[in-house]
């Protein structure tokens, strides 16, 4: 995907989300999740297993307003959290919220990303709105990529399986083979990968891992 053609979707993307977050603020529905229990199950699913111990870095890929960064909060865990969207009016949001926290940063720039222990992205592969599927099929595809790369120890990511009939799909949202991304999370981020399906949404989580990690 060329640099021009990935800013055109990215900056669809981020005026959808600009947009929500103006009607709704800083809750679940500015980020266009159904409801805070829904929200907070995917945190649980993405965060599973992570061994919090020695303190490990953790980018959130599309951090939103920093929802990830308060269930973070609530659990008590002691990590360095860096925060990504590329939605600027959710970095000013964030911000706002964590302003006197050293270990809580957010950035719209994608440039000073930096490797980190565990990566997670939660919902940034779903809406494509009226994005074709093939140009949203290869975005999702780097994008992957770009977040293996940054991984140390795991990559976790939430996705949407296909509907059980064609009627029922929304023509703004992409839906995914569960085996085929497991197959290509397997060939670019390098490592084990485990697949879950077992917590009661109409959605797969993939945890990646590197070789050796």
């Amino acid at each position: 995907m060329t640099p021009v053609a990935e800013r055109s979707i990215e900056s669809v993307v981020a005026g959808y989300y600009c947009r929500a977050l103006s009607r709704h603020g800083p809750t679940h529905r500015g980020v266009d999740w159904s409801t805070q229990e829904s929200q907070e199950l995917r945190f649980a699913t993405l965060l599973d297993g992570i061994d919090w111990s020695g303190r490990p870095t953790l980018l959130d890929f599309g951090c939103g307003y920093g929802a990830l960064a308060e269930h973070l909060d609530d659990l008590g865990v002691d990590c360095d959290y860096v925060g990504y969207d590329i939605a600027p009016a959710m970095i000013d949001a964030a911000r706002r919220s964590y302003r006197d926290r050293d270990d809580r940063r957010f950035t719209a720039d994608a440039i000073s990303l930096q490797r980190a222990d565990f990566v997670v992205a939660s919902g940034v592969f779903n809406v494509k709105l009226d994005i074709p599927r093939s140009s949203w099929t290869t975005y999702v595809g780097a994008t992957i990529a770009q977040l293996g790369s940054l991984t140390r120890r795991r990559l976790s990511f939430n996705m949407l399986p296909a509907a059980s009939a064609p009627e029922l799909e929304r023509e703004d949202l992409y839906y995914s083979n569960p085996g085929a991304v497991v197959r290509y999370c397997r060939a670019t981020v390098g490592g084990p990968v485990e697949l879950r399906e077992d917590y009661g949404l109409w959605e797969f989580t993939v945890l990646a891992s590197p070789a050796g990690a």
